[in-house]
Protein backbone atom coordinates (compact mmCIF):
# COMPACT_ATOMS: atom_id res chain seq x y z
CA UNK A 1 0.00 0.00 0.00
CA UNK A 2 1.29 3.57 -0.69
CA UNK A 3 2.10 5.79 1.99
CA UNK A 4 0.54 9.00 2.59
CA UNK A 5 2.37 12.00 1.57
CA UNK A 6 1.42 15.21 2.10
CA UNK A 7 2.55 18.71 1.16
CA UNK A 8 1.55 21.04 3.49
CA UNK A 9 1.28 25.06 3.62
CA UNK A 10 1.72 26.63 6.88
CA UNK A 11 1.10 29.89 8.36
CA UNK A 12 2.11 30.16 12.02
CA UNK A 13 3.88 31.77 14.57
CA UNK A 14 7.57 30.49 14.73
CA UNK A 15 6.95 28.25 18.20
CA UNK A 16 4.01 26.96 16.17
CA UNK A 17 5.95 26.12 13.15
CA UNK A 18 8.74 24.56 14.72
CA UNK A 19 6.05 22.04 16.76
CA UNK A 20 4.43 21.02 13.19
CA UNK A 21 7.78 20.25 11.84
CA UNK A 22 8.64 18.28 14.38
CA UNK A 23 4.88 16.69 14.15
CA UNK A 24 5.54 16.13 9.92
CA UNK A 25 9.32 15.33 10.63
CA UNK A 26 8.07 11.56 12.19
CA UNK A 27 7.02 10.59 8.92
CA UNK A 28 9.19 10.32 5.75
CA UNK A 29 7.76 11.98 2.84
CA UNK A 30 5.65 15.24 4.49
CA UNK A 31 7.17 18.21 2.41
CA UNK A 32 6.24 21.80 4.70
CA UNK A 33 6.10 25.21 3.04
CA UNK A 34 6.42 27.73 5.63
CA UNK A 35 6.76 31.33 3.97
CA UNK A 36 7.42 34.29 6.82
CA UNK A 37 4.87 36.91 5.09
CA UNK A 38 1.73 37.19 4.96
CA UNK A 39 1.81 38.10 0.67
CA UNK A 40 3.93 35.22 0.09
CA UNK A 41 1.42 33.03 1.87
CA UNK A 42 -1.53 34.44 -0.18
CA UNK A 43 1.25 33.56 -3.21
CA UNK A 44 1.34 29.96 -2.36
CA UNK A 45 -2.05 29.14 -1.72
CA UNK A 46 -2.91 30.69 -5.38
CA UNK A 47 -0.76 28.39 -6.57
CA UNK A 48 -3.36 25.47 -5.18
CA UNK A 49 -0.61 22.46 -4.97
CA UNK A 50 -0.93 21.48 -1.62
CA UNK A 51 -2.58 18.55 0.17
CA UNK A 52 -3.75 20.67 3.75
CA UNK A 53 -3.00 24.13 4.78
CA UNK A 54 -2.12 25.10 8.09
CA UNK A 55 -2.87 28.71 9.59
CA UNK A 56 -3.13 30.77 12.29
CA UNK A 57 -5.39 33.81 11.41
CA UNK A 58 -3.26 35.81 13.65
CA UNK A 59 0.64 34.20 12.89
CA UNK A 60 1.68 38.19 12.42
CA UNK A 61 -0.16 39.53 15.54
CA UNK A 62 -3.45 40.99 13.85
CA UNK A 63 -6.33 39.11 12.68
CA UNK A 64 -6.29 38.26 8.95
CA UNK A 65 -9.22 36.55 9.30
CA UNK A 66 -11.45 38.83 6.92
CA UNK A 67 -9.07 38.54 4.21
CA UNK A 68 -8.01 34.39 4.92
CA UNK A 69 -11.85 33.72 4.29
CA UNK A 70 -11.56 35.41 0.62
CA UNK A 71 -8.56 33.57 -0.13
CA UNK A 72 -10.10 30.09 1.37
CA UNK A 73 -13.34 30.73 -0.64
CA UNK A 74 -11.19 30.57 -4.03
CA UNK A 75 -9.86 27.43 -2.66
CA UNK A 76 -12.73 25.63 -1.36
CA UNK A 77 -11.60 22.03 -1.90
CA UNK A 78 -8.33 22.46 -0.19
CA UNK A 79 -8.14 21.17 3.44
CA UNK A 80 -7.91 23.44 6.23
CA UNK A 81 -6.73 23.20 9.93
CA UNK A 82 -6.59 26.19 12.09
CA UNK A 83 -3.95 25.70 14.28
CA UNK A 84 -3.94 28.67 17.14
CA UNK A 85 -2.39 29.28 20.50
CA UNK A 86 -5.44 30.04 23.53
CA UNK A 87 -6.09 33.71 23.69
CA UNK A 88 -9.08 35.91 23.04
CA UNK A 89 -7.81 37.37 19.53
CA UNK A 90 -6.97 34.01 18.06
CA UNK A 91 -11.01 33.31 19.69
CA UNK A 92 -12.52 36.01 17.88
CA UNK A 93 -10.62 35.63 14.38
CA UNK A 94 -12.17 32.32 14.36
CA UNK A 95 -15.57 33.40 14.98
CA UNK A 96 -14.98 35.83 12.47
CA UNK A 97 -13.48 33.33 9.48
CA UNK A 98 -16.74 31.58 10.52
CA UNK A 99 -18.95 34.44 9.31
CA UNK A 100 -16.85 35.62 6.45
CA UNK A 101 -16.54 32.10 4.65
CA UNK A 102 -19.23 30.91 2.17
CA UNK A 103 -17.33 27.68 2.12
CA UNK A 104 -15.28 27.10 4.86
CA UNK A 105 -17.05 25.97 7.83
CA UNK A 106 -14.51 25.98 10.41
CA UNK A 107 -14.79 22.61 11.15
CA UNK A 108 -10.87 21.80 12.63
CA UNK A 109 -9.62 23.92 15.09
CA UNK A 110 -6.28 22.72 16.82
CA UNK A 111 -4.99 24.24 20.00
CA UNK A 112 -1.64 24.86 20.88
CA UNK A 113 -0.44 22.93 23.94
CA UNK A 114 -3.69 21.37 24.31
CA UNK A 115 -4.72 19.38 21.44
CA UNK A 116 -1.21 18.86 19.31
CA UNK A 117 -0.15 16.16 20.78
CA UNK A 118 2.27 15.06 17.50
CA UNK A 119 0.85 11.76 17.00
CA UNK A 120 -2.77 12.76 16.92
CA UNK A 121 -1.92 15.65 15.28
CA UNK A 122 -0.55 14.11 12.56
CA UNK A 123 -3.09 11.46 11.97
CA UNK A 124 -5.49 14.38 11.63
CA UNK A 125 -3.37 15.79 8.87
CA UNK A 126 -3.04 12.19 7.40
CA UNK A 127 -6.92 11.82 7.58
CA UNK A 128 -7.82 15.15 5.70
CA UNK A 129 -10.31 14.95 2.99
CA UNK A 130 -9.67 12.44 0.14
CA UNK A 131 -5.91 11.67 1.66
CA UNK A 132 -6.71 7.99 2.80
CA UNK A 133 -9.18 7.55 -0.20
CA UNK A 134 -7.05 8.80 -2.97
CA UNK A 135 -3.93 6.40 -1.43
CA UNK A 136 -6.62 3.42 -1.58
CA UNK A 137 -7.53 4.15 -4.75
CA UNK A 138 -3.65 4.71 -6.24
CA UNK A 139 -3.13 1.30 -4.79
CA UNK A 140 -6.00 -0.14 -6.24
CA UNK A 141 -4.86 1.27 -9.81
CA UNK A 142 -0.94 0.57 -9.26
CA UNK A 143 -0.99 -2.33 -11.87
CA UNK A 144 -2.28 0.34 -14.79
CA UNK A 145 -0.46 3.05 -13.82
CA UNK A 146 2.69 1.31 -13.91
CA UNK A 147 2.64 0.32 -17.37
CA UNK A 148 2.29 4.17 -18.16
CA UNK A 149 4.72 6.49 -18.86
CA UNK A 150 6.24 8.16 -15.36
CA UNK A 151 5.36 11.63 -16.55
CA UNK A 152 1.82 10.28 -17.16
CA UNK A 153 1.38 7.99 -13.63
CA UNK A 154 2.51 11.77 -12.05
CA UNK A 155 -0.14 13.24 -13.42
CA UNK A 156 -2.77 10.71 -12.67
CA UNK A 157 -1.64 10.46 -9.52
CA UNK A 158 -1.88 14.06 -9.09
CA UNK A 159 -5.12 14.37 -11.08
CA UNK A 160 -6.58 11.88 -7.71
CA UNK A 161 -5.31 14.14 -4.54
CA UNK A 162 -5.74 17.14 -6.79
CA UNK A 163 -9.24 17.25 -8.92
CA UNK A 164 -10.00 20.48 -8.75
CA UNK A 165 -6.83 21.70 -10.48
CA UNK A 166 -7.78 19.49 -13.79
CA UNK A 167 -10.61 21.19 -15.51
CA UNK A 168 -10.60 19.14 -18.89
CA UNK A 169 -8.41 16.48 -20.65
CA UNK A 170 -6.25 18.88 -21.91
CA UNK A 171 -4.97 20.04 -18.57
CA UNK A 172 -4.37 16.35 -17.73
CA UNK A 173 -2.42 15.76 -20.89
CA UNK A 174 -0.32 19.42 -20.14
CA UNK A 175 0.47 18.16 -16.59
CA UNK A 176 2.20 14.98 -18.10
CA UNK A 177 3.54 16.89 -21.23
CA UNK A 178 1.82 14.90 -23.77
CA UNK A 179 -0.74 15.35 -26.29
CA UNK A 180 -4.12 14.84 -25.71
CA UNK A 181 -4.15 11.97 -28.50
CA UNK A 182 -1.14 10.06 -26.68
CA UNK A 183 -2.57 10.51 -23.54
CA UNK A 184 -5.48 8.64 -24.63
CA UNK A 185 -3.60 6.06 -26.69
CA UNK A 186 -1.19 5.25 -23.39
CA UNK A 187 -4.09 5.00 -20.84
CA UNK A 188 -6.32 2.47 -23.10
CA UNK A 189 -3.43 0.56 -23.62
CA UNK A 190 -3.41 0.42 -19.61
CA UNK A 191 -6.64 -0.52 -19.36
CA UNK A 192 -8.38 2.54 -18.24
CA UNK A 193 -11.27 3.44 -19.71
CA UNK A 194 -10.75 7.12 -20.73
CA UNK A 195 -8.97 10.17 -19.30
CA UNK A 196 -12.39 11.53 -18.91
CA UNK A 197 -13.63 8.92 -16.65
CA UNK A 198 -10.38 9.48 -14.67
CA UNK A 199 -11.45 13.39 -14.32
CA UNK A 200 -15.11 12.55 -13.51
CA UNK A 201 -13.84 9.47 -10.93
CA UNK A 202 -11.81 12.11 -9.06
CA UNK A 203 -13.97 14.29 -8.91
CA UNK A 204 -16.93 11.75 -7.32
CA UNK A 205 -13.73 10.36 -5.15
CA UNK A 206 -13.23 13.68 -3.72
CA UNK A 207 -17.11 14.61 -3.29
CA UNK A 208 -17.53 11.01 -0.99
CA UNK A 209 -14.96 12.09 0.72
CA UNK A 210 -16.58 15.16 1.61
CA UNK A 211 -20.09 13.68 2.18
CA UNK A 212 -18.70 11.75 4.83
CA UNK A 213 -18.65 14.35 6.99
CA UNK A 214 -22.86 14.90 8.02
CA UNK A 215 -22.16 18.44 8.81
CA UNK A 216 -21.74 19.15 5.03
CA UNK A 217 -24.30 19.59 2.71
CA UNK A 218 -24.91 18.27 -0.72
CA UNK A 219 -25.16 21.52 -2.49
CA UNK A 220 -21.67 22.64 -0.46
CA UNK A 221 -19.64 19.31 -1.54
CA UNK A 222 -20.68 19.44 -5.43
CA UNK A 223 -19.69 23.23 -5.15
CA UNK A 224 -16.20 22.29 -3.24
CA UNK A 225 -15.24 19.03 -6.53
CA UNK A 226 -16.10 21.82 -9.00
CA UNK A 227 -19.43 21.25 -10.26
CA UNK A 228 -21.73 24.11 -11.24
CA UNK A 229 -25.01 22.36 -9.90
CA UNK A 230 -25.47 19.03 -7.70
CA UNK A 231 -27.54 17.41 -10.53
CA UNK A 232 -24.55 16.81 -12.33
CA UNK A 233 -22.77 15.37 -9.19
CA UNK A 234 -25.63 13.14 -8.36
CA UNK A 235 -25.88 12.30 -12.16
CA UNK A 236 -22.28 11.18 -12.30
CA UNK A 237 -23.01 8.96 -9.09
CA UNK A 238 -25.70 7.20 -9.95
CA UNK A 239 -23.72 5.96 -12.88
CA UNK A 240 -20.84 5.16 -12.08
CA UNK A 241 -21.69 4.16 -8.33
CA UNK A 242 -25.17 3.58 -9.06
CA UNK A 243 -27.11 5.24 -5.95
CA UNK A 244 -27.66 8.87 -5.32
CA UNK A 245 -24.98 11.19 -3.31
CA UNK A 246 -27.49 10.78 -0.45
CA UNK A 247 -27.75 6.93 -0.55
CA UNK A 248 -23.66 7.27 -1.33
CA UNK A 249 -23.33 9.10 2.53
CA UNK A 250 -25.84 6.48 4.29
CA UNK A 251 -25.05 3.28 3.18
CA UNK A 252 -22.13 3.11 1.16
CA UNK A 253 -18.59 1.77 3.29
CA UNK A 254 -15.45 3.74 2.03
CA UNK A 255 -14.02 0.18 0.75
CA UNK A 256 -17.05 -0.16 -1.81
CA UNK A 257 -16.61 2.89 -3.11
CA UNK A 258 -13.24 2.77 -3.79
CA UNK A 259 -13.34 -0.69 -5.51
CA UNK A 260 -16.71 0.02 -7.56
CA UNK A 261 -14.89 3.23 -8.39
CA UNK A 262 -11.77 1.23 -9.41
CA UNK A 263 -13.78 -1.34 -11.53
CA UNK A 264 -15.25 1.31 -12.93
CA UNK A 265 -11.63 3.27 -13.95
CA UNK A 266 -9.89 0.30 -14.98
CA UNK A 267 -12.24 -2.45 -16.20
CA UNK A 268 -10.64 -6.25 -16.48
CA UNK A 269 -10.90 -7.57 -19.50
CA UNK A 270 -12.57 -10.79 -18.01
CA UNK A 271 -16.18 -11.06 -17.34
CA UNK A 272 -15.51 -10.80 -13.37
CA UNK A 273 -13.63 -9.18 -11.53
CA UNK A 274 -11.87 -10.10 -8.28
CA UNK A 275 -9.98 -7.00 -5.54
CA UNK A 276 -6.89 -8.22 -4.60
CA UNK A 277 -6.42 -8.97 -0.78
CA UNK A 278 -4.90 -6.48 1.05
CA UNK A 279 -3.04 -6.68 4.34
CA UNK A 280 -3.98 -3.85 5.50
CA UNK A 281 -6.79 -0.60 5.05
CA UNK A 282 -6.09 2.82 5.74
CA UNK A 283 -9.40 3.16 6.88
CA UNK A 284 -9.52 2.86 10.36
CA UNK A 285 -12.04 0.30 11.71
CA UNK A 286 -12.49 -1.27 8.64
CA UNK A 287 -10.50 -4.64 8.48
CA UNK A 288 -12.45 -7.17 6.41
CA UNK A 289 -13.11 -5.25 3.29
CA UNK A 290 -10.31 -5.69 1.20
CA UNK A 291 -10.72 -9.06 1.17
CA UNK A 292 -14.33 -9.15 -0.30
CA UNK A 293 -14.92 -10.16 -3.81
CA UNK A 294 -16.28 -7.73 -6.06
CA UNK A 295 -18.30 -8.94 -9.49
CA UNK A 296 -18.87 -6.60 -12.12
CA UNK A 297 -19.02 -7.18 -15.79
CA UNK A 298 -16.74 -5.66 -17.50
CA UNK A 299 -18.54 -4.68 -20.66
CA UNK A 300 -21.58 -2.88 -17.93
CA UNK A 301 -18.60 -1.25 -16.84
CA UNK A 302 -17.47 0.30 -20.36
CA UNK A 303 -21.36 1.45 -21.48
CA UNK A 304 -21.02 2.99 -18.25
CA UNK A 305 -18.01 5.00 -19.45
CA UNK A 306 -19.28 5.60 -22.34
CA UNK A 307 -22.74 7.09 -21.52
CA UNK A 308 -20.51 9.81 -19.18
CA UNK A 309 -18.82 10.64 -22.35
CA UNK A 310 -22.38 11.36 -24.64
CA UNK A 311 -23.83 12.80 -21.61
CA UNK A 312 -22.09 15.27 -21.04
CA UNK A 313 -18.97 14.06 -18.87
CA UNK A 314 -18.10 16.98 -17.30
CA UNK A 315 -19.71 20.42 -16.92
CA UNK A 316 -16.27 22.66 -17.65
CA UNK A 317 -14.97 23.81 -20.79
CA UNK A 318 -13.84 21.53 -23.78
CA UNK A 319 -10.44 19.96 -24.41
CA UNK A 320 -8.74 21.73 -27.35
CA UNK A 321 -8.78 19.37 -30.06
CA UNK A 322 -12.47 19.18 -29.28
CA UNK A 323 -15.30 20.87 -31.09
CA UNK A 324 -16.27 24.20 -29.07
CA UNK A 325 -20.03 24.95 -28.16
CA UNK A 326 -21.60 27.92 -28.10
CA UNK A 327 -19.54 30.57 -26.01
CA UNK A 328 -22.33 32.00 -23.91
CA UNK A 329 -22.57 28.01 -21.85
CA UNK A 330 -19.49 26.31 -21.96
CA UNK A 331 -20.90 23.18 -22.22
CA UNK A 332 -18.75 20.36 -23.66
CA UNK A 333 -20.14 18.46 -26.04
CA UNK A 334 -18.42 14.64 -25.84
CA UNK A 335 -19.71 13.14 -29.01
CA UNK A 336 -16.32 13.27 -30.32
CA UNK A 337 -15.10 10.99 -27.89
CA UNK A 338 -17.72 8.17 -29.45
CA UNK A 339 -14.33 7.57 -31.62
CA UNK A 340 -11.68 8.29 -29.29
CA UNK A 341 -7.87 8.25 -30.82
CA UNK A 342 -6.30 4.06 -31.16
CA UNK A 343 -2.99 3.20 -31.04
CA UNK A 344 -1.25 3.21 -34.25
CA UNK A 345 -0.46 -0.44 -35.48
CA UNK A 346 3.17 -0.87 -36.71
Amino acid sequence: MRAVSLDVLAYLPAPLQSHLRVVLGATRGHVLTAPDRWEQFLEELRRATSDVVVVDPCADGVSRAAALAVALDAHPATPVVIYTPVSPLSFRAIAELGRHSAHQAVHQIVLHRYDDEPRRFLEMLERQPGNALSVALLDRLAPALADLPPALTRAVERLVRQPTDFHDVADLAATARVTIRTAYRHLAGAGFTSPRALLVGARLLRAYAYARDPRQSLEAIAAKVGYSAPRMMAKHMREVIGVTPRAVRRQVRPWEFVDTLATWLCPSPGPAIRVAPRRATPFAGITPGWERPVHARADVALDVALDVARDVGLDVAPAADAPRASAVRQTFDASWLDHPPRPRIA
